[in-house]
């Protein structure tokens, strides 16, 4: 739903190139140049690289002008061809953490999906189990007793909204907690938020705008140094140092996915939360200052078009 509406970071192009293709693309050639001239004994680059580099510099083409433009040019040219390729491969990335499983299906989406579903509802039972448990107490337990069954019931529920804070649908965390922002929308208010989205985009404040373009492309980012560290295991084949690079790159981008995706799941619920009911009147439905359910299922009726 956000990637149809979401646009890209903006700003000013040579710094986008700067910040998105040169410095990744280069770090990328620096390693696949170490990687070609090592290769796996010795794997550590620093006598070995010092010899290269002196022997081409003390080379008739490192006295050319030309020659040194022209390497600089290539490398230039395979950066921006790296970072272009981690880009379309990112797209890919977020389209595997997105992807919808059907847990009624076969194959390693539906698998997980099913792994996920299973692991939520085991944790959603003992969390029913500990809060009935802290209600029957009520008040005829001590207060000690009290207050640690309620501790325990926090517990379990936290628990179960680490997993998901709805019952999975996706084989990843990430997309669960981005699907749960239309399910809370739409159990609080009752108003379809994929139909709703484009009309509250046009009522949103530039500020607000601005946020949600900033969080969305930190997660388009995120997805990129998965397709980034997939380059490095490739090169791993030559430079075994480069599947470290490859992990700690692939880690790093697990973990700004997680992240960034519960900001975005938390904008957008934001925004309806403090848009909807100016949403709502600008649609021509009279509704006080917060959005209820009754003008929610109104909207949702009018947005939808009898479909």
């Amino acid at each position: 739903m956000t990637t149809g509406v979401l646009g890209a970071l903006g700003g000013k192009l040579a710094e986008r190139w700067a910040a998105a293709l040169a410095l990744p693309g280069l770090l990328y050639v620096a390693v696949a140049v170490l990687a070609s001239a090592l290769g796996q004994h010795p794997w550590y680059p620093a006598p070995q690289a010092r010899r290269r580099l002196a022997a081409l510099a003390a080379g008739a083409a490192g006295h050319s002008p030309g020659a040194v433009l022209l390497a600089a040019f290539m490398a230039l040219a395979c950066a921006a061809g790296a970072a272009v390729t981690a880009r379309g491969l990112g797209g890919l990335v977020e389209r595997a953490w997105l992807i919808e499983g059907d847990p009624d299906a076969t194959g390693p989406v539906a698998r997980l999906t099913r792994r996920r579903r299973a692991r939520y509802r085991t944790a959603a039972q003992a969390a029913h189990g500990a809060h009935l448990a802290a209600a029957r107490a009520g008040r005829s337990a001590v207060a000690d007793e009290r207050q640690a069954l309620i501790r325990r019931a926090e517990r379990a529920y936290a628990v179960r909204n680490r997993i998901s804070l709805c019952e999975p649908c996706h084989p990843t965390w990430m997309g669960d907690r981005l699907a749960a922002a239309q399910t809370r929308v739409h159990e609080t208010y009752d108003l379809d938020l994929v139909s709703a989205w484009p009309r509250l985009w046009l009522v949103l404040p530039d500020s607000a705008r601005s946020d949600l373009h900033r969080a969305r492309a930190a997660f388009s980012t995120a997805a990129q140094l998965i397709a980034w560290a997939g380059g490095y295991a490739v090169l791993a084949v030559w430079w075994w140092p480069a599947a470290v690079i490859a992990c700690l790159v692939g880690a790093a981008g697990w973990w700004r996915g997680r992240a960034t995706a519960e900001v975005l799941a938390l904008l957008v619920e934001s925004v309806v939360d403090v848009h909807g009911a100016e949403l709502a009147r600008a649609l021509g439905f009279e509704c006080p200052q917060r959005l209820t359910r009754e003008v929610g299922e109104q909207v949702t009726k009018s947005l939808r078009k009898d479909t």
